[in-house]
């Protein structure tokens, strides 16, 4: 029997203009940012977080904070609105942003504590000085050990590994940019400067401590919908084990690529339905070479695909 699993994306759902004018065309996003306005408020009353969200992308890249509180108050109204035409999944799954958003959606997390703990975590991150992380894609082959240990004698790390071609690397900005330049670096990969903020790591214990601070206290509650934990690929199986989860998700590698191909052979999941746009989700499925069976999709395409089939069968109904 083939099973779906839903996946929430990280902080950059909606770095393209185009998919943030598309979502604030969704009554249930801009019921969930209603609220997020309601929140936000409190501590940031001079922000419009619908004119954030329609702005420029100088202005929507300019605060962590403020496109972290949007993204994930988008992510759980786009799934308020594939409930609406779509049955619930067989599973939830996110990292980052899509992590706590597919937390909330489980049931076990108030949307209240989700844009609290979102808010401080990308406030306090934004904060951090002397750390920055880059894109790098190997042209060759996987890191070898060897590669990983060079990495880290130069005092950086690998900050997320999610595919055996594609990872980041963070650390202090002199010593990040001495690694960028040098000629053997260059040799060996294609590099990409990719935000000015570290994801996924130990350098972030501290802004974790700080969103959990923000939620308040972390009542836990049972989970609606089975989870998967995108740092071990496993099912979540108790309160305390989210909670473990979500630090590691918030200060350790994301392992996409595992989790990935661990859904689809331990599971049995045949259908990925991407909440909001699906670009990088399709990208991993075309490397991973896993066969033409399995069915990678964007929840907004796939409401769009659900109003015509609801539109043929109507004026079928009206012909006979």
């Amino acid at each position: 029997m083939s099973k779906t699993a839903v996946m929430f994306s990280g902080i950059d759902c909606l770095d393209k203009v185009e998919h943030r004018l598309q979502v604030l065309k969704m009554p249930e996003v801009l019921d969930r940012l209603d609220k997020a306005q309601f929140y936000l408020d409190d501590v940031e009353s001079s922000v419009s977080l619908i004119d954030y969200l329609s702005a420029s992308d100088q202005i929507f890249h300019s605060s962590l904070a403020i496109k972290a509180l949007i993204g994930a108050a988008t992510h759980v109204g786009l799934y308020d609105l594939l409930l609406k035409f779509h049955a619930p999944p067989d599973y939830l799954v996110g990292c980052s942003l899509g992590d706590i958003a597919r937390i909330v959606c489980s049931g076990a997390l108030s949307f209240e504590q989700l844009l609290m703990g979102t808010f401080h975590y990308g406030d306090h991150g934004e904060k951090l000085h002397g750390g920055s992380v880059v894109c790098v894609k190997s042209l060759f082959s996987p890191l070898s050990e060897i590669e990983v240990e060079l990495i880290q004698s130069h005092g950086l790390y690998v900050a997320v590994y999610q595919t055996p071609h594609h990872f980041l690397v963070g650390g202090p900005d002199e010593i990040l940019n001495a690694w960028i330049d040098s000629q053997s670096t260059k040799a060996l990969y294609s590099i990409r400067p990719l935000c000015d903020k570290p994801l996924h790591s130990t350098f972030m214990n501290r802004s974790k401590d700080h969103a959990f601070a923000g939620m308040g206290d972390l009542l836990i509650g049972p989970f609606k919908m089975p989870m998967i934990s995108a740092t071990e690929s496993r099912l979540i199986e108790s309160s305390e084990d989210l909670l473990r989860d979500m630090t590691m998700n918030m200060t350790g590698p994301v392992k996409w690529w595992q989790t990935y191909r661990w859904m689809i052979q331990e599971l049995g999941v045949s259908k990925f339905i991407n909440i909001g746009p699906a670009e990088t989700l399709i990208r991993l499925h075309e490397r991973m070479n896993i066969g033409s069976d399995i069915e990678v999709i964007d929840s907004l395409q796939l409401e769009k695909q659900s109003a015509a089939c609801s539109e043929r069968s109507f004026v079928d109904t009206i012909e006979i």
